[in-house]
């Protein structure tokens, strides 16, 4: 445990910045020169400015001098009691479980243990409990006897985003019984709490069969493909790949006889998922980038259990192509583990569709989930029509960014460069691509996940698009 008495200074002003929360450029909160300088009318002041008094008149008065030496032991007293109290009080948090899962409840209890020959009184303990909105938590303690211990809980919903969060640090602040002398307790002990992502169950979602590929699915293609599953041979047609020949029964008086495989064939999926920090917005699980890894597993997860390959894409790393439930939840640790620095803003990050459009296979269906901006889609509007014209199939998967902005627009945690002007005309941009044969999906963050992919006249991505 760390213990540090209050900083002398705090005692008379307020400091800048409080609670040590991040802030962004420019938004510092300024105050009154009052607001700045209310502490110093408090006890500890006035007992300072009556010790002064009764020793400066100690010189001329005896009386005075007997009040200088009790006042001042008092408040020595105070001081060391305060110290031995902090010295002797020690903070534990118990968490049920590391591992939990998003819209889960989770309670947490604190110990809090009382080592001193002193009681405690008005103990105030704090906490941070990052996988939540509701993030600060402060608990008031009653009574606490010498050499005894209390237990304290709160409860949080895991509503603050996927992935790993900080718990802590967990702090206590102790004072005297008559509130002059303040000691602060932390402990220093990292606490990490995972929280899985909860994935959302969604309609079928039409994709492209990848001819090429040597996999079995469930797609029906017009010519035989190149499965690994043997359908039998035929005699030799123009046009058929020499791959295909199958030389040693051509030996044997028959012509070209070629090998035709199943017509049943699976996809390549190409999962490309765009979390650049200039097109964000909001905070916890209440953000852009939070709805998108959540569109994100919901497709993962649907593709693969249609026995599907997917390849997933982000701004900062990729996993490559696999199947099955082990792969699944690689993705899933990944996605869940990709965060939006909002301390810094790349200014012109590597267009993320020419950065991995050479690594994705050819003839594979590519989804392009973003947040919708309209410098974005200056940006990616060629690179996705040339994708669509040169054999690849093509999903587009929106988030309404006007929605997120409309709800956080006065909060100092949006992205400071988001600018209004810049997220309308989502309408023009669905029209445009789905007249080029493009599956356009747009995200409704009021809605489930699952609503976006649902064709009716509700669903603003196959109705009324904004």
């Amino acid at each position: 445990m760390k213990v540090e008495h209050k900083p002398w200074l705090e005692y008379f002003r307020r400091s800048s910045v409080l609670d040590d929360e991040p802030v962004w450029p420019g938004t510092q909160q300024k105050y009154s020169f009052f607001d700045v300088h209310r502490r110093a009318i408090s006890l500890l002041t006035v007992a300072c400015f009556m010790l002064l008094a009764f020793g400066v008149f100690s010189f001329f008065s005896r009386v005075c001098l007997i009040l200088f030496l009790t006042l001042l032991t008092l408040m020595t007293f105070f001081f060391f009691q305060a110290r031995a109290l902090a010295n002797g009080l020690t903070l534990r948090r118990i968490i049920p479980s590391k591992t939990v899962r998003e819209t889960d409840r989770v309670t947490i209890t604190i110990e809090i243990l009382n080592y001193s020959e002193f009681a405690l009184s008005g103990l105030i303990v704090s906490d941070r409990f990052d996988a939540s909105q509701d993030y600060r938590v402060a608990l008031v303690a009653e009574t606490l006897q010498p050499r005894s211990m209390r237990r304290l809980t709160y409860e949080r919903a895991l509503d603050g985003g996927m992935g790993v969060k900080n718990v802590g640090p967990l702090k206590a602040v102790v004072s005297d019984p008559l509130g002059l002398f303040e000691f602060r307790v932390q402990e220093e002990e990292p606490t990490e709490i995972e929280v899985f992502p909860f994935v959302e169950e969604i309609p079928l979602v039409p994709v492209r069969p990848s001819i090429e590929t040597n996999q079995y699915g469930m797609y029906e293609v017009s010519t035989r493909g190149s499965n690994v599953c043997l359908a039998g041979i035929r005699p030799y047609d123009s046009g058929d790949s020499p791959r295909h020949i199958a030389w040693k029964l051509s030996t044997r008086g028959q012509g070209l006889v070629v090998k035709e495989f199943e017509k049943s064939v699976n996809s390549n999926v190409c999962v490309i998922l765009n979390l650049s920090a200039r097109w964000q917005i909001g905070r916890g699980a209440r953000s852009s980038w939070e709805f998108l890894k959540d569109i994100t597993l919901s497709i993962v997860e649907q593709q693969l259990e249609l026995g599907n390959t997917v390849t997933l894409f982000t701004n900062e790393t990729y996993v490559p192509a696999g199947s099955g439930n082990d792969h699944y939840h690689r993705v899933a640790r990944v996605v869940a583990s990709l965060e939006i620095r909002t301390d810094t803003v790349v200014a012109n990050d590597q267009d993320l569709l020419l950065k991995y459009l050479s690594l994705v296979p050819r003839g594979s269906h590519i989804f392009y989930i973003s947040s919708f901006h309209k410098e974005e889609h200056r940006q990616s509007r060629t690179a996705l029509k040339r994708l669509r014209t040169t054999g690849y199939g093509l999903s587009l998967v929106f988030a309404d960014t006007m929605l997120f902005y409309a709800e956080h627009g006065k909060s100092i945690e949006i992205a400071p460069w988001m600018d209004a002007s810049f997220l309308g005309g989502l309408r023009e941009v669905v029209h445009e691509f789905r007249a080029f044969g493009v599956d356009v999906y747009v995200a409704d963050p009021k809605w489930k996940v699952s609503k976006a992919f649902i064709p009716n006249a509700l669903n603003p991505s196959h109705g009324n698009p904004r």
